[in-house]
């Protein structure tokens, strides 16, 4: 007999934003086992079902490690997964979400499934600027998705009636071109020169962001504020966590994409 099909969703928004962060057999086993917690699993009425799939999907990361590494990285995954269940189910408030990276369009479902349950979000990375062409600044040459910035706009009203601060770039480090080598000059993030494309946060927007982590109970981050790989435009990305630091009574999950502005 064929074995049944499980087509499984997250049942709760922070699940269903995990799922949409991690890789996808990761957020495949991230969404099953929020299902299978909250008792939601679609089209199966035997829980028994799905608790046996979730038990054969964890074999996935298996083939991958020698036995003491897997032991040692399972301890990993075992840390990962009581962080990102503690935001999931028992977030303390403030609680903040930290996006970067490249895309909005990576970021769709974690910022509609968050944004009912945060009290700040803020945005850096080449994201940022698209949120920042939607209010009608100029971007220079820095990314942007066209396609998106209904979106954005949207995400910022909601964001605005729900009472969540949406906080953006205030300055950036930009340069004519994205190489090594090159060096960045700050910038005021409402008229960026032409010609000059935004590959970091800058020290100001960096301030204005660790100074709105201080008070958080609960930090959760995806995606870096820069182009990480190149020194130029690390210190956005390494700022923040330095200053989350100094706050050491909150709770932080890091389920870092190593994702930047350089396109695939």
């Amino acid at each position: 007999m064929a074995k049944k099909k499980l087509k499984v969703k997250a049942a709760t928004p922070v699940g269903k934003a995990m799922a949409a962060i991690l890789p996808p057999k990761v957020a495949d086993v991230v969404a099953l086992e929020d299902a299978v917690r909250e008792g939601s699993v679609d089209g199966v009425h035997d829980m028994r079902i799905a608790t046996k799939r979730l038990r054969e999907a964890t074999k996935l990361f298996l083939p991958a490690f020698g036995r003491k590494r897997m032991k040692r990285h399972l301890g990993h995954l075992e840390q990962l997964n009581d962080a990102l269940g503690a935001v999931r189910d028992h977030p303390k408030h403030p609680f903040v979400l930290i996006l970067g990276g490249a895309k909005v369009s990576d970021k769709i479902g974690v910022i509609e499934n968050m944004l009912g349950h945060v009290d700040s979000i803020l945005v850096g990375g080449g994201m940022a600027f698209t949120f920042l062409k939607a209010q009608g600044k100029e971007i220079g040459k820095s990314l942007c998705e066209a396609e998106k910035l209904d979106f954005s706009r949207e995400m910022l009203d909601r964001a605005r009636e729900k009472g969540i601060d949406f906080l953006l770039p205030e300055d950036a480090v930009v340069a004519p071109e994205l190489k090594d080598g090159v060096l960045g000059a700050v910038v005021s993030a409402d008229a960026m020169p032409e010609g000059q494309m935004g590959l970091d946060i800058g020290p100001r927007t960096a301030d204005r962001f660790t100074q709105a982590l201080k008070s958080a109970q609960t930090v959760l981050w995806n995606g870096p504020m820069g182009v990480f790989e190149i020194p130029a435009f690390v210190e956005g990305s390494q700022k923040l966590p330095w200053g989350r630091a100094n706050s050491r009574s909150a709770h932080t999950s890091w389920p870092w994409q190593r994702q930047s502005l350089i396109p695939n």
